[in-house]
């Protein structure tokens, strides 16, 4: 394998991870600081915009140590099993410590929303009208392109069958050593074709998902956060098809791997390159639409709020998000809602939907896990 590459993709996991958890406060949606609503005008307040640098220097310096760590460990590791485990000890760090900060954060941005006397003295409903004429998300059925996918890899399995060794090479360490076998037969196909088909079910259920969320519309910004959400939106879901046929791409070649055809080296930098793609890819929306589309229409937003009047709260469910982070409300209907500190989505999860929605994660999971199982 490329000894330059793998060192370098996995820095560029770590560096993109906590560069965006980093940026977060930035990227919530409108009203939002560190998951305490807040009025609009209160965006510029010196106190908030302190605690949103001090956290993002803290994340950015965390960051910058778990990326040398990790690069000189890989570059140093060639058959990778240790820098695996820094990996993912570095990236558990990335989430659990920001984590923490956002918390300490959110408990002093409670502690000014309560001195200023922020919090709504009644409760404001928006409704966003001519959604026909907002921008429209990608359609689900665009979903179904993953189907000439499956006809490639099966084409490509049986026609290349007979050239494929009777043992073939199907796992490697990071030194490009085979460390994992298959013998050669329908599992060969059946192989990927699983993969495939979970990835396109796992990508379905996800844009499903976005075009059932419950629309993240700021209540003294109505009209230009219903256009930005719906930008959002639109990004959020074109995203989703093309990682997800990318990534299916890469497995229905993986039979000309199988055959000899494409070298080890040749298939595991594909996967690279569309790896890192998506890494870049997901940060750059993250950055450029910001939570709800918030970034995409930020001065539209801020005229409007301050056209309304954005000195105070007309809205504030701030109780029904635990730690900031975990939505319960038995009163909502929606499954589906956008995230506070983050970007996309989470589940309402005083829905008895929303639990089976994951027992019904775990179960494909555990299908896939299963079916590779049997195969090998």
């Amino acid at each position: 394998m490329n000894n330059l590459l793998i060192p370098s993709f996995m820095v560029l996991i770590v560096a993109a991870t906590g560069i965006l958890m980093a940026a977060m406060p930035w990227l919530e949606a409108h009203g939002q600081c560190f998951s305490v609503t807040v009025p609009g005008a209160a965006a510029s307040d010196e106190r908030l915009v302190a605690l949103k640098r001090r956290y993002a220097v803290t994340t950015l310096a965390l960051t910058a140590l778990c990326s040398v760590v990790v690069g000189v460990v890989f570059a140093a590791d060639a058959t990778g099993t240790a820098g695996i485990a820094v990996l993912v000890a570095a990236s558990l760090v990335l989430v659990i410590v920001p984590f923490i900060l956002m918390q300490v954060a959110r408990g002093r941005v409670q502690a000014i929303k309560a001195t200023e006397g922020w919090r709504a003295e009644h409760r404001l409903h928006v409704a966003a009208l001519g959604e026909a004429d907002l921008p429209q998300a990608v359609p689900l059925a665009w979903e179904l392109l993953h189907l000439p996918l499956f006809l490639l890899v099966l084409v490509l399995g049986f026609v290349l069958m007979p050239s494929m060794p009777d043992r073939i090479a199907i796992h490697f360490d990071l030194a490009g050593t085979p460390n994992g076998w298959i013998d050669k037969g329908p599992a060969v196909i059946a192989l990927p074709l699983a993969i495939m088909v979970f990835l396109a079910i796992t990508m379905a259920a996800c844009h499903l998902a976005v075009l059932r969320s419950k629309r993240g519309i700021a209540s003294d910004a109505p009209a230009t956060s219903a256009y930005g959400y719906a930008l959002f939106v639109r990004a959020q879901s074109m995203m989703l098809v093309v990682l997800g046929l990318a990534l299916n791409l890469v497995l229905a070649l993986m039979p000309l791997t199988f055959a000899g055809i494409l070298s080890p080296n040749a298939s595991f930098t594909a996967a690279m390159v569309v790896a890192a793609g998506a890494v870049v890819g997901c940060a750059w929306l993250a950055y450029a639409y910001g939570q709800n589309g918030s970034r995409a229409v930020k001065l539209l937003s801020e005229r409007e709020a301050g056209a309304t009047g954005s000195e105070s709260l007309n809205f504030d469910d701030d109780h029904f998000w635990h730690l900031g982070v975990f939505y319960a409300n038995a009163d909502d209907p929606a499954v589906v809602v956008p995230k506070r500190f983050g970007i996309g989505w989470g589940l309402n999860w005083a829905r008895p939907a929303s639990w089976l929605v994951t027992l019904g994660l775990i179960a494909l999971c555990a299908a896939l896990c299963l079916a590779v199982f049997l195969l090998l």
